[in-house]
């Protein structure tokens, strides 16, 4: 039993981390109030996934981000503190993308301004995880 409850345990993690990271916010909404660092709220609903998004300001000098995923039962929430420099470089990364997309005709995925974003998430100086298991 003891082996189960840890196999379920590290799938309910490895499902809920990968979501969190894949889970980017790309609305012209959320990329306008990012730039800013204005508040932002919205929620996503699924089956069994429910996902909070919000920008709440700026504090210190850092423009605070949050992200929540409840799935199952776990909580998965990642907090970020953005400088103004990184919210700028996020920023040139979409300007890119959409230019990118101007010349090949094509739709943009954003892959630039993803792939930036998965690396300050996995930055310890910019963001923090939270895993959280309720039985």
């Amino acid at each position: 039993m003891k082996k189960i409850s840890l196999f379920l345990l590290f799938i309910i993690i490895s499902a809920t981390s990968g979501y969190c990271d894949a889970n980017i916010e790309t609305s012209g909404t959320f990329l306008s109030k990012l730039s800013t660092c204005s508040e932002y709220y919205s929620e996503t609903r699924g089956l069994k996934l429910f996902v909070k998004t919000e920008i709440s300001g700026w504090d210190n000098d850092k423009c605070q981000y949050r992200n929540e995923a409840y799935y199952h039962g776990s909580t998965h929430t990642v907090a970020c503190r953005f400088s103004k420099d990184q919210i700028n470089q996020l920023l040139e990364a979409v300007n890119k993308d959409v230019a990118l997309q101007k010349k090949e005709g094509k739709q943009s995925n954003l892959e630039n301004f993803r792939l930036l974003w998965r690396k300050y998430l996995n930055d310890a100086n910019t963001c923090s995880k939270i895993m959280s298991i309720n039985y």
